[in-house]
């Protein structure tokens, strides 16, 4: 249950940053990962 939360929050937070991204207009294909350190990764540098 504790893990799914945390999974949760990381993809909330990715979609900001994917909208952040993009204008803030519309989030057609948000994308997802489980942990902090996969989300550094798919960052564009």
């Amino acid at each position: 249950m504790r893990k799914s939360q945390e999974i949760e929050r990381v993809i909330i937070k990715l979609v900001k940053f994917k909208c952040r991204e993009n204008g803030c207009d519309e989030i057609s294909q948000p994308f997802y990962v489980e942990n902090e350190f996969e989300f550094q990764l798919k960052q564009p540098n």
